[in-house]
């Protein structure tokens, strides 16, 4: 089965990735290294330059392995064309292995995924 997107309210998107998908060194892409890479870009610590593109964003809840529903604080019909062009979901047992400092663009981590599966544009 392909990764699905569904509007399951007006402010609540379930994301559920394929349980084939693969970051680019071989290890499983979960719903925990999407609320994981989520978190970070918004961290202001990181400097992430484009915070302002997930300003809608409220929450993320796992409700599975690899499954999450993404909360908005308002409706937002242009989440899934920001989230494709502006986040990448990273390996978090890769990035905890390294000090990562910050990042001011996008972060190309040591092990990125192809953006979120399914949202290509």
């Amino acid at each position: 089965m392909p990764p699905q997107w569904k509007l399951t309210d007006e402010k609540t998107w379930a994301y559920q990735s394929s349980k084939r998908s693969k970051f680019h060194n071989g290890n499983p892409f979960t719903a925990a290294d999407v609320k994981f890479s989520i978190e970070w870009l918004l961290d202001p610590k990181n400097k992430w330059n484009y915070r302002s593109y997930l300003a809608s964003y409220d929450g993320m809840q796992i409700i599975d392995d690899y499954t999450v529903d993404i909360k908005t604080k308002t409706p937002d019909p242009l989440l899934l064309n920001q989230w494709a062009a502006w986040c990448r979901v990273i390996s978090r047992s890769s990035l905890t292995k390294m000090e990562v400092k910050g990042c001011r663009s996008k972060p190309l981590a040591p092990v990125p995924s192809n953006s979120f599966p399914g949202s290509e544009r």
